[in-house]
């Protein structure tokens, strides 16, 4: 409940109940609060110091309100159970609360749960792994550029390989091909850090041994090896695409 509200609330029943106090100067009077900042526990004790009953069982009313069910902050949304474009399933966050006010025994909580209708993000072309990423192989070489353009044309991004489940998963749709791939990573020049396409810097790395060996500025990665090299921006590579929710 909003202070100027409760206030408000206060005042009208003190007023209705005809109270021989006045609601806003006597409570400054009695210990020096501003009248915006009373609540409930004031209330309670104000009552108690003027042996005013009812004013006792109104700040009592009112803490119990104020404490009606104090939560912590909901959790992230859980995954959601539908994957692939066009089908639907739920998903779900918590929260405990506590549920009892100051007035009665404290120490019981319970967990809420809120669940909620959710729409698959991938694709019917893309691949969905194994650990549920969401991934296109585009065999048409193109440069960088123009790879980074056609996986945002399906909304997503060149694929941003920064662990090592990722990496597994990328390693298996690319079993059997043939060719290096473009994947996401590129610096300003030889001295830059690696940078992903949201321009944040690179942490996860599956560099060749030796590599990156040259002034090239963005990543390849061998489909039989899966370790990544150095690249021309302008070659014209096959690439990876992936979707994210």
């Amino acid at each position: 409940m909003k202070k100027g509200t409760l206030r408000t609330v206060i005042c009208i029943i003190l007023a209705t109940v005809k109270m021989e106090i006045n609601c806003a100067s006597s409570l400054m009077e009695s210990n020096g609060t501003a009248a915006e900042d009373v609540d409930g526990k004031m209330l309670q004790s104000l009552g108690r110091k003027l042996n005013k009953p009812m004013l006792t069982l109104l700040g009592m009313a009112i803490r119990n309100l104020e404490y009606r069910h104090p939560c912590d902050d909901w959790t992230q949304w859980s995954d959601c159970g539908a994957v692939k474009e066009g089908y639907i399933a739920t998903r779900k966050r918590t929260r405990t609360c506590e549920i009892n006010p100051p007035s009665l025994q404290q120490g019981n909580r319970t967990t809420e749960t809120d669940v909620s209708i959710c729409e698959g993000f991938c694709p019917q072309d893309y691949n969905v792994t194994a650990n549920g990423f969401c991934i296109k192989l585009y065999v048409s070489p193109k440069t960088f550029d123009d790879a980074e353009k056609q996986c945002q044309n399906d909304s997503g991004r060149m694929i941003n390989i920064d662990s090592e489940l990722k990496h597994r998963d990328v390693k298996n749709v690319l079993q059997g091909f043939c060719c290096y791939v473009f994947v996401d990573g590129r610096r300003k020049d030889s001295s830059s850090p690696w940078m992903t396409q949201n321009n944040s810097q690179k942490k996860y790395f599956k560099w060749a041994s030796g590599e990156p060996n040259s002034n090239l500025l963005c990543t390849q990665m061998h489909p039989s090896n899966t370790y990544w090299y150095d690249q021309s921006c302008t070659a014209t590579l096959s690439f990876l695409c992936e979707i994210v929710k």
